[in-house]
């Protein structure tokens, strides 16, 4: 996912006044309301106001008083939620960051239910990515993250700084891991709250965490364990323990690993199921107990993003290594750059070749562009030739040129 659009709303984010009007007003929602519903400023103001005065609240020269609100809402069907989103927009927010702090799921799903029921903007679209985060249905998420990277300027800076930190959470989530690094640099210290404050503090660990930075890591770890202690937050004192576990398996110690997640009382929440089954599966294989692996890996189906890191050992564990290799060239046509370089560094040959065979690569191959061939077979290329395959090399060699050739219309 692309983030710069991201970054420069946040760059140019900037205070507002409160006598500010953004994009999401009471009379941008009205006027909106009405056209969808076809109806003049004559028949919307009839009885209740003045059509000049509706026109007045449509352009957001003045503000309608309690009652005239009231009745305009009932006749074009807006509720009060809406109102109330568009007003505290910032209260909102910080219920939103206390939910996911503390796990409260009652509160969340309340406040996702009226999001549903309202028309979009992006208060309700902030609530929806939190709760599909939350419940772990991370495509709904990136739907609406991507509908909502042009952030306006105006936007209240509590909207924007949760919005930045799932947006981070997503990208962590996805091993996007290049685009975090940028978000938390930009949001450093932009908090409106101190519950935000350590959801981005241990966003970071987590980021650390996956990328290696074993250091930053534990020490990011030392603070956001003693802050969850004060809260009494014991639930995601599991999920960092789980995340520990993970840099533990970077480390190499994997029986360190097994004690650990045996340990866990397992609550967390977001990700975690597909991440514990990961470890375990790692784990276990590592320390030869495949057979223990096995039922971890097997909970792992080809839609988790932890798939292609166990593809290799299925296959190797699996009495049904047809049916392995059938899933991996499936989930292979979105990540075949991945596949190979992941196959090449683990030496894994017989998987490769069936791979590279396999009905899947070969359709992905055919449907797309010179372009695209070409740099599939420089992938392919490179495998043959760090397995010392040099003949089939040379062939795949002439096979690009000869693509190039065409290409020019040599």
């Amino acid at each position: 996912m692309n983030i710069n659009k991201l970054l420069v709303a946040v760059k140019k984010e900037t205070e507002r006044t409160s006598k500010e009007i953004t994009s999401y007003t009471i009379g941008a929602l009205a006027r909106k309301r009405r056209l969808e519903k076809r109806l003049t400023l004559s028949e919307v103001s009839k009885n209740i106001c003045s059509i000049s005065y509706l026109s007045k609240i449509e352009s957001n020269k003045i503000v309608p008083n309690k009652r005239c609100l009231e009745l305009l809402m009932e006749r074009i069907d807006i509720s009060k939620w809406e109102i109330y989103a568009l007003e505290n927009c910032d209260s909102i927010m910080k219920e939103l960051v206390n939910a996911l702090l503390y796990g409260n799921t009652q509160k969340l799903k309340e406040m996702f239910d009226d999001a549903l029921t309202t028309d979009n903007n992006q208060c309700t679209d902030i609530i929806k990515i939190a709760y599909y985060l939350y419940i772990n249905d991370l495509s709904s998420a990136e739907a609406l993250i991507s509908e909502n990277l042009n952030i306006p300027v105006s936007m209240s800076k509590s909207i924007l700084y949760v919005f930045n930190y799932l947006a981070g959470l997503y990208l962590t989530l996805t091993n996007e891991l290049d685009e975090v690094e940028k978000i938390l640099k930009k949001s450093k210290e932009a908090y409106f709250s101190d519950e935000l404050s350590l959801l981005f503090q241990e966003l970071s660990f987590i980021y650390y965490v996956k990328s290696g930075r074993s250091i930053l890591a534990k020490k990011a770890l030392d603070y956001i364990v003693n802050e969850y202690k004060n809260r009494m937050l014991f639930y995601r004192l599991e999920r960092c323990n789980l995340y520990y576990s993970y840099l533990l398996l970077n480390e190499g110690e994997y029986e360190e690993v097994i004690t650990v997640c045996d340990n866990l009382l397992y609550s967390s929440k977001i990700c975690d199921y597909e991440l514990y089954n990961y470890i375990m599966a790692k784990a276990l294989y590592l320390t030869d107990k495949k057979m223990s692996a096995l039922q971890y890996i097997n909970e792992l189906d080809t839609s988790s993003v932890y798939y292609p890191f166990i593809a290799d050992i299925k296959y190797e564990i699996s009495n049904e290594k047809d049916k392995v290799i059938e899933e991996m060239s499936e989930v292979s046509i979105k990540g075949y750059t991945f596949f190979i370089e992941y196959f090449m560094k683990n030496k894994s040959g017989t998987l490769t070749r069936n791979f590279f065979e396999g009905k899947p690569y070969m359709a992905y191959y055919n449907s797309n562009d010179n372009y695209v061939r070409i740099e599939m077979l420089r992938k392919e290329r490179d495998y043959l030739i760090s397995n010392k395959k040099y003949r089939d090399a040379i062939y795949l060699t002439k096979r690009i040129e000869k693509i190039k050739n065409k290409s020019l219309g040599l």
